[in-house]
Order: structure tokens, then sequence, then C-alpha cells
């Protein structure tokens, strides 16, 4: 959380880890952990008993703005998992969860309740991840800002590498096909209903109308040398 914000706060977590010599929250447990199934759980509750101080954003002429305030005085909470399963001598997989109530870093007003969902699959050189989110905010830091969110959001992505995959998106030369989709609604940015007048800045359009969607399937190729 920002400074200057009067806050009492809670977090519970239970751990299941029956091979604590790779500790499951080391920072490399996603590398180092050798337990067939690891996994941990935490709830996480924040009263803030005030608002807090404005946030900051850049422009994208890279200049730097203040929010005219913040988020009002509220309560919190989100529920967290996250699982590792060791599947064979040479396949990992790691899944995360969350659930719960989040807000933006500006001075929108609006609770955003979310769900989320994301794993990730390596077998020798093949990776398949992919992630559900469901009223979530998008991928870049201007969503969260601005509170801009999906209603659903599903993003699938293969890829083959040369040698093992790398879980820290360390440089690595890859191949792979990614497709990626999502629902829109009123809080989205690009949401624009059929035959629906033009907004002012700063305007939403009302409950009601159609939803939208937008869908994208990628190549990639990266490579390192």
């Amino acid at each position: 959380m920002r400074a200057n914000r009067e806050t009492t706060a809670g977090e519970i977590m239970l751990t299941y880890d029956p091979t604590p010599a790779t500790w499951m929250w080391a920072w490399d447990s996603d590398v180092r952990e050798d337990a067939g199934l690891a996994a941990g759980v935490g709830l996480s509750v924040r009263r803030h008993h005030t608002t807090a101080d404005a946030g900051l954003f850049i422009s994208a002429q890279n200049s730097v703005y203040a929010f005219p305030g913040a988020t009002p005085a509220r309560d919190l909470w989100e529920l967290r998992c996250r699982v590792i399963n060791r599947l064979g001598p040479s396949t990992r997989m790691i899944s995360h969860l969350f659930y719960g109530t989040a807000e933006p870093n500006g001075d929108n007003t609006r609770l955003v309740h979310r769900f989320g969902l994301d794993s990730r699959i390596a077998w020798t050189s093949l990776v398949l991840a992919g992630h559900v989110k469901v009223n979530d905010f998008g991928p870049y830091d201007y969503h969260r800002d601005f509170n801009m969110t999906y209603p659903l959001q599903v993003m699938a992505d293969f890829s083959t590498t040369l040698g093992s995959p790398r879980w820290f998106d360390l440089p690595q030369t890859r191949l792979g096909v990614r497709g990626t989709y999502r629902t829109l609604d009123r809080y989205s940015n690009r949401y624009r209903p059929e035959g629906a007048s033009e907004l002012l800045e700063g305007e939403l359009y009302p409950d009601g109308l159609p939803g939208g969607r937008e869908w994208e399937i990628r190549t990639y190729l990266h490579m390192s040398i």
C-alpha cells in the first residue's frame, strides 16, 4: 500500500511441503522444489481507515502526472493459492489462483471483485501456459491505474525452446503461438457498442448495452544470441 494510509491488516498462510529442504517460499522454488505436490494458501484482509496519497501515472508522452486523489477508506480481502506439481523427472506444472477484492492505483472509487487462475506446464523442451481471469484488470499498468477491467480474459500459449525451458523469463531462443480472447463492457477500454453515441472523456456507457469481444492469434520467435 502507499504511504499515509491508516491500515489494520492481517494474513494467514497454510503450506503443504513434504520436502522442506527445498523450501516452497524460496525465491527460486519454481525451479528447485522437488516435491511431487507442494501447495500454499494465503488469506489477507486489510481495513483501510483512511484514503491514501494520490498516485502518479505516466502519460503516452512520458510526462508524469498526479491523480486528483486516491481511493476511499474501505475493506479489502484476497485469497491466493500456489501449487507446484512435479509430474515426472522432466515435467513440472506451477499454478496460481486468486479471488477477492481490489482497487485501482488512481482515484476511481469502483471496487473490483475479481478471480484468476494461471498455469504453466513444462515437459522437456515444450511449454504450455495459460490463464483465465474474470472481472480483472487488463495486462498493462494503465489498466489498473484507471480501473479498466474486462469481464473475461483467456490466454493460451504453446512454445518450444532450445534446451530446457527457463522459468524466470531469462533470454532463451523460443518459438511459439499464443491465442488471446477478451470480452468487453463499460469498464473496458476500446469498448464501443454499435449505435451508441460518442462519450466525453471520463464518461461511461450506460448499463444494458451489448458486450464486446476481441481476440488475437499470434506467432512469435524469440532469439537469444
